[in-house]
């Protein structure tokens, strides 16, 4: 699954999975997804946010306040993706057949988080100016040089 992720996506999820651990979680939920979709300017994610007019500092800022939930077990060092994470990992893989891409970006990944997030994040992100209807659309993912078309 996760070979059709591209580089800067894979480092995302490598970033969401430290963040969860060093807040001492077992799970990576869609906050640390995000977290890990702006951390680095190189990444698509962060333009579509900036294109979108979103302060990236700022949003960073209000994902950190969000409380973590109780940990009632844990299975040592292992971790796992929340079921709103895993969610948003499905709508993230339909983004990309909507774009008719084979290969998963860090804006596919921004756009399956964005239409998977719980209600508590979904009021957070439409704060911010950040609406499920306004990263539907898969035509910034198709302006990116790393799409292409099969011809033919």
């Amino acid at each position: 699954m996760w070979s059709r992720f591209l580089p800067l996506a894979r480092q995302s999820i490598r970033v969401a999975q430290n963040t969860a651990t060093e807040g001492g979680e077992t799970e990576v939920r869609n906050v640390h997804l995000l977290l890990g979709l702006v951390s680095s300017d190189e990444m698509h994610s962060v333009r579509m946010l900036r294109e979108a007019k979103v302060e990236v500092e700022h949003l960073c800022e209000r994902l950190s306040e969000l409380p973590a939930p109780t940990v009632l077990e844990s299975d040592g060092d292992k971790i796992t993706l929340s079921s709103d994470a895993k969610l948003s990992i499905d709508e993230t893989f339909q983004v990309a057949i909507r774009s008719g891409s084979q290969f998963i970006c860090t804006g596919c990944l921004l756009c399956g988080v964005v239409q998977s997030s719980s209600p508590e994040l979904t009021a957070l992100l439409a704060e911010l100016g950040i609406t499920r209807t306004q990263f539907y659309s898969v035509e910034p993912l198709r302006r990116e040089r790393w799409f292409r078309r099969p011809r033919g």
